[in-house]
């Protein structure tokens, strides 16, 4: 049967980093907390499902996080900041690619990160991708699994996923997708080879 292999961004295809939150804060100073917390907490989810613009939900807080730079300048402290590629993983993308698999990412994230790593070096690995920013729907909905599917013209059980997150492999799993726990590269490419290579 055709099979793809879906893969996540955050802590697989880019290293684990200190979220963009602490860093601000670090670099902005305690005071600016109340004005981070309700960005997040206001503002972020609706950026996560793509119905509202993340340099828009961003452009009044500049003050509150006493930014002197624009939205832009922003942006390219956050984006930069986790921008630590995971090449061991990259590599058995690569790989993979090169025997006729599709391959994709699948990221809860606001597009407009995405579409930058995407740009920069992201979009030579996968044939295409499914960010919740753009699609609306995060790895916490099965809907995302079915839309992935029809899409992909593959039945669930020949969808290989990895995930750093045993919630997102959980829900996964649940809607019949072959979902495995990421804790490493050598691991990972023992997975795979093993779906690869099973025939049903």
């Amino acid at each position: 049967m055709n099979k793809i292999a879906c893969f996540d961004l955050d802590g697989v295809t880019v290293h684990e980093h200190q979220p963009f939150s602490q860093r601000l804060i670090e670099k902005q100073g305690s005071d600016i907390i109340p004005a981070v917390n309700d960005f997040f907490e206001s503002h972020f989810g609706k950026v996560m499902t793509g119905s509202a613009g993340l340099i828009e939900s961003l452009e009044p807080y500049l003050e509150r996080f006493h930014w002197s730079g624009d939205v832009a300048s922003l942006l390219s402290f956050w984006f930069d900041g986790e921008k630590s590629p995971n090449n061991e993983v990259l590599n058995i993308v690569e790989s993979i690619r090169s025997r006729d698999i599709a391959t994709y990412l699948v990221t809860d994230n606001p597009k407009e990160r995405v579409v930058e790593y995407w740009e920069d070096f992201l979009g030579q690995y996968f044939a295409g991708r499914y960010v919740s920013g753009e699609t609306g729907l995060k790895k916490s909905k099965v809907a995302l699994w079915d839309m992935i599917a029809k899409e992909s013209g593959v039945v669930k059980e020949a969808i290989f996923f990895t995930d750093d997150d045993e919630e997102n492999i959980k829900i996964a799993r649940f809607a019949g997708v072959h979902a495995v726990l990421f804790t490493g590269a050598q691991k990972l490419n023992e997975d795979l080879t093993e779906f690869l290579s099973n025939e049903s």
